[in-house]
């Protein structure tokens, strides 16, 4: 579903970029790096699950941004791509 459908094609780039972006700025600490990754194990799983473009759009929307609240300590945060910049 995601490859058939353009929105769905950019949210999941922007998911891809911040997720690696703010691993690069996360620390160890709780909430941070650590936490950030089984976060998005778990977010995989229930995305997996989605059986509607609505879901997954949801879904995406929702931890595209969540992605980039994670606390951080390494140098300056990164610049985001929020969802709502993505039609």
């Amino acid at each position: 579903m995601i490859c058939a459908n353009e929105t769905l094609q950019k949210l999941d780039s922007a998911l891809s970029s911040n997720y690696h972006d703010m691993m690069a700025v996360s620390d160890d600490l709780p909430g941070g790096a650590k936490d950030l990754k089984q976060e998005q194990k778990a977010w995989i799983i229930k995305r997996n699950k989605c059986t509607s473009e609505k879901c997954l759009t949801d879904l995406y929307r929702s931890r595209v941004d969540e992605v980039c609240n994670i606390p951080m300590i390494k140098g300056l945060p990164p610049v985001c791509i929020e969802s709502e910049n993505i039609k």
